[in-house]
Parts: structure tokens; sequence; C-alpha cells
């Protein structure tokens, strides 16, 4: 299954590179997995199972990074646009939302 996004966190830090200070983001993202099971009920159960990617960038890169996200997000919002409400299939009444 794919990775849902919780959360995210950073920590920020000076390394020194060639003798002079730099600053680094560590960024943190936080995903769980859903995962499916049939308690002794016979219920189907769902559960989250978390866990984090953890990267170490300069300001410069992370800024590269988050206009290239930002781009992801006006290409989903683009095709959004261009869909017709009608179009999208929808789940039977009868099977629930």
């Amino acid at each position: 299954m794919m990775q849902e996004l919780m959360g995210t966190a950073r920590n920020l830090s000076l390394v020194m590179s060639t003798g002079k200070p730099q600053a680094s983001v560590e960024v943190i993202l936080i995903t769980c997995e859903p995962m499916f099971s049939v308690d002794g009920g016979g219920i189907m159960v769902q559960t989250r199972v978390p866990s984090t990617v953890r990267f170490s960038t300069s300001p410069d890169n992370l800024r590269e990074v988050c206009d290239e996200l930002v781009s992801f997000a006006d290409e989903a919002d683009a095709m959004l646009a261009r869909v017709e409400v009608s179009a999208i299939p929808t789940c039977p009444p009868e099977l629930g939302d």
C-alpha cells in the first residue's frame, strides 16, 4: 500500500564546511501505512503503522524541492479544473462512501 503523509518536522544545525559554518536542515516526513485486518468478531479493523523518512539538505536545496512540490500541487489543481464532476465515477449508494 502507499504511504500516507501524517506530518512533518525539522531539525536545524550548523555544519563546518571548508572552515566556514553552513546551515543544514534535516527534514523529517512522518508517514503511515494503513493496515487492514479482521478482529475476533469478524469486523474489519484499520490500524496505522507510522514511520519516518529523514534527509538532510541545505536551505537552498530545500527551497528547490519545495518549489517542485508546489508545482506538483499546481498540476493536480489544473487537472481537477479540467474534469467535469459528472465524469468522475462514484461509489453506488448500496456500497456506501
